[in-house]
């Protein structure tokens, strides 16, 4: 969340880098079910106006706890450019 909402044109990684969207949890799941949805819609809509990618994709990859490296990063929008 950090790298993707950072400075347009400056969110930079190495091409080693690994980076994850991790799902949002909660040890108290059957308390905060709702607030954790409606953090997870708060997360995928931000990252959508940061990414370019749409919400539907964000929710699910924050579900899967997807993965990438700089060049998936790059290519999914969550930086700019690759280091080196």
């Amino acid at each position: 969340m950090l790298l993707a909402h950072g400075a347009r044109g400056q969110r930079t990684a190495s091409p080693n880098a690994r980076m994850s969207l991790t799902p949002v949890s909660s040890e108290r799941w059957p308390i905060d079910a709702d607030e954790l949805v409606r953090t997870e819609a708060i997360l995928a809509e931000m990252l959508a106006a940061d990414t370019g990618q749409p919400a539907a994709t964000i929710t699910a990859d924050l579900r899967t706890a997807r993965r990438f490296d700089g060049g998936e990063a790059r290519t999914y929008g969550l930086i700019d450019r690759i280091a080196g």
